[in-house]
């Protein structure tokens, strides 16, 4: 859930979305249709998955910030970042 496409973001990473790619409420949908766990807790999870993600990510840039990095990856990665933890506030509005 936190790297798949949305209404607000694309994809992470190099894929290019192609017509019929399922968006993030259909990827949902099918999990829900062909697993037996519950789905009462789905934002949980996607906001914990956002912000997961999104602290390994500022590990990158606190490494490009200290001169351990490329500066061009740290401030791709904090955009990432904060792109991910956007998503995560989304999700708790949601619900």
């Amino acid at each position: 859930m936190a790297t798949w496409a949305d209404e607000h973001t694309p994809v992470v990473g190099d894929i290019e979305p192609w017509d019929g790619f399922p968006s993030l409420n259909e990827l949902i949908a099918h999990y829900d249709r062909h697993s037996t766990r519950s789905l009462d807790a789905v934002a949980w999870y996607g906001v914990l998955a956002c912000f997961k993600l999104g602290t390994l990510l500022e590990g990158t840039q606190a490494r490009a910030s200290a001169g351990k990095a490329p500066k061009e990856t740290g401030d791709h990665l904090h955009a990432m970042t904060i792109s991910l933890f956007n998503r995560a506030h989304r999700l708790i509005a949601k619900n």
